[in-house]
């Protein structure tokens, strides 16, 4: 699901700017500007009740542009942006935005949660457990 999200993000920006190269995970050396690199920052899940699952995937999208203006203007641009992103035709939106620029490179956090139904799987040697019946008093 990881590699759905960072495509989509990545499918996302580049309909907001054609021009820039997008890089997922790494940067090359020797790199062009005005560029974004996109990567996800620790994933986490949780099992909410049964067999449903919440996941939380934060990324950073990185942005290098020779002016500092321009790296605003795509800050602010991006909390539009990247509101809401496709993936296997489901709008998931993304929360908690916030950037900040460092050393004339833009950093835009964002998260991408969704739940989720994990499918139990059964070893095909053991099969499914019998049926317990369970008869209970109140006392």
């Amino acid at each position: 699901m990881i590699n759905k999200l960072k495509n989509a993000i990545s499918t996302k920006l580049h309909t907001s700017y054609p021009e820039y190269d997008k890089y997922v995970e790494k940067v090359p050396q020797g790199f062009q500007e005005p560029c974004f690199f996109i990567m996800p920052l620790e994933p986490s899940e949780r099992q909410v009740m049964g067999n449903r699952y919440f996941k939380s995937t934060p990324f950073v999208i990185q942005c290098f542009a020779e002016e500092l203006e321009t790296l605003y203007d795509v800050a602010d641009n991006l909390f539009y942006e990247l509101e809401y992103i496709t993936v296997d035709n489901v709008l998931i939106r993304g929360t908690k935005p916030k950037f900040n620029v460092a050393d004339d490179v833009l950093s835009f956090f964002i998260n991408y949660n969704f739940h989720y139904y994990r499918v139990p799987t059964v070893d095909p040697e053991l099969g499914f457990m019998e049926v317990l019946d369970i008869n209970m008093k109140v006392v």
